[in-house]
């Protein structure tokens, strides 16, 4: 995740932070132990994946700003923003002056940048007045550029799952994936009575599940949201580069899978799926996306990609 923002150390947690009237509101990802601690959950389903605090200046432990750099072909630029595996980049002035590519009236420079291309990806930390800076000047996150230690959005794309700019697909070895790529903690638990068959959840995310048979990935499964009380995965989710709308209706699986084969089209008066039933999407010979209607019909409830063997 690139970070170019204000944080805050709070009882030991970092949060982004920024002044309101005479509070600070902290904000960091939900994770059900923070409610115990004074975080509250927003209504707005935009930020279903955050929780906030407000506090005093007094409360703050340490706050610093964050930018993040990397170094692109030889030179040093500032990251925008990342996503799918793509960078974009502004150009500082050693880089501007050896591409002799500078701002002007209506323009500014901008670089795209694949992951591969990305030589070395660091955090610079600063002090913000009247605060107490205690942190790393500069930390290194070039190892971190592949490895998942945070899932704010899921894209579906092709034969892939981006797990924010982590991919992950099916008929691969999960335990090389999680040793090369994984930095969140998870837990394995075997499906009896076939011991060969495992699932795979992260303890922050436990609505994503990761099925291995013969420690090869089969099914990679997001349990999106369908009703208030039900578990679901509270990020953002991708299909084919279109945001998906919650609750996902499957009425509009057509909307994000224009080429899917389904028998029954919408209709205002019969319900056009029965509850549990499964609707597939077939991405290549030895891939598909398994749509899966939940216990009511008008409501999708998972979404995964599946390997055919």
């Amino acid at each position: 995740m690139i970070r170019s923002d204000s944080f805050a150390k709070y009882l030991g947690i970092e949060c982004r932070f920024w002044e309101k009237d005479n509070f600070y509101v902290l904000q960091t990802d939900y994770r059900e132990d923070l409610l115990s601690k004074g975080f509250k959950r927003y209504d707005d389903l935009e930020l279903k994946n955050k929780v906030y605090k407000e506090v005093t200046f007094n409360d703050i432990e340490s706050a610093y700003s964050v930018s993040t750099f990397c170094t692109y072909k030889g030179f040093k630029f500032f990251v925008e923003s990342a996503f799918n595996g793509k960078y974009t980049l502004r150009p500082l002035e050693e880089a501007m002056n050896h591409f002799n590519d500078f701002p002007k009236q209506g323009y500014d420079p901008v670089y795209k940048a694949e992951q591969n291309e990305i030589e070395m990806l660091w955090e610079e930390r600063k002090p913000i007045e009247n605060f107490v800076f205690d942190t790393e000047s500069i930390l290194d996150v070039t190892k971190n550029m592949k490895k998942l230690n945070s899932i704010n959005w899921i894209a579906f794309k092709e034969n892939k799952i981006y797990l924010e700019n982590t991919p992950i697909t099916v008929g691969i070895n999960v335990n090389d994936w999680l040793e090369e790529f994984n930095a969140l903690e998870y837990s394995i638990e075997q499906i009896i009575p076939d011991e060969n068959r495992n699932y795979i959840t992260f303890s922050a995310f436990p609505n994503i599940v990761i099925s291995s048979l013969e420690d090869i990935i089969i099914d990679i499964s997001v349990y999106s949201y369908q009703f208030q009380s039900s578990p679901y995965y509270k990020g953002d989710i991708f299909i084919f580069e279109k945001r998906l709308e919650v609750p996902f209706l499957s009425d509009n699986i057509e909307k994000y899978f224009p080429d899917i084969k389904v028998k029954r089209p919408p209709s205002r008066v019969f319900n056009r799926f029965s509850a549990r039933e499964s609707v597939d999407y077939f991405v290549n010979e030895r891939v598909k996306i398994e749509i899966s209607i939940g216990r009511s019909p008008e409501l999708v409830s998972r979404i995964s990609l599946v390997y055919k063997d």
